[in-house]
């Protein structure tokens, strides 16, 4: 009898392993198709998907910083303040992304120097102490020196030095 019983079991034991064969096939098959499935579905409906879209900044581009810069020596100058001896001075970069601005900035830096020691003399001691104000030159200066720049557009100024007194 105990032959029997080893022969029986060893029968349950090929029998389930015969089952479990289909099912790993089928598994196997399967996932890919759902890995694939949900990648699909996460760049075709993402914007879609409000948590997605924060995740990946709602389809906007975010803009990257300049590629190039120009360092412009120091500027110290009196403010417009009257009555007192009030001074700005202060050290900047200029960021763009065009590589030819350079060769102009370079070409005509005693003309941009000049206008910017105008912008910066008209400045008062408050214009600078109020919050944001030194966001608000820095925006002058952009304006100003995007006017006068033929070759291109200056993106940022990145000061450097930034004392007054």
């Amino acid at each position: 009898m105990p032959e029997k019983e080893t022969k029986t079991s060893s029968d349950n034991k090929e029998a389930k392993k015969k089952k479990r064969r289909p099912l790993l096939k089928i598994i196997l098959i399967m996932v890919p198709f759902m890995v694939l499935g949900g990648a699909a579905a996460f760049f075709f409906l993402a914007d879609d998907i409000p948590f997605i879209g924060n995740l990946i900044g709602d389809g906007e581009e975010v803009d990257a910083l300049p590629s190039h810069s120009y360092s412009m020596s120091e500027f110290q100058v009196n403010l417009a303040d009257s009555g007192t001896r009030r001074f700005l001075r202060t050290t900047f970069e200029l960021a763009y992304d065009d590589r030819g601005l350079t060769r102009e900035i370079e070409e005509r830096e005693p003309e941009l120097r000049s206008e910017i020691i105008a912008v910066l003399r008209s400045k008062y001691i408050d214009d600078l102490e109020e919050p944001g104000g030194m966001k608000n030159l820095e925006q002058d200066l952009l304006d100003m020196l995007n006017d006068r720049l033929e070759s291109g557009k200056v993106r940022a100024i990145y000061f450097k030095e930034f004392i007054f007194q």
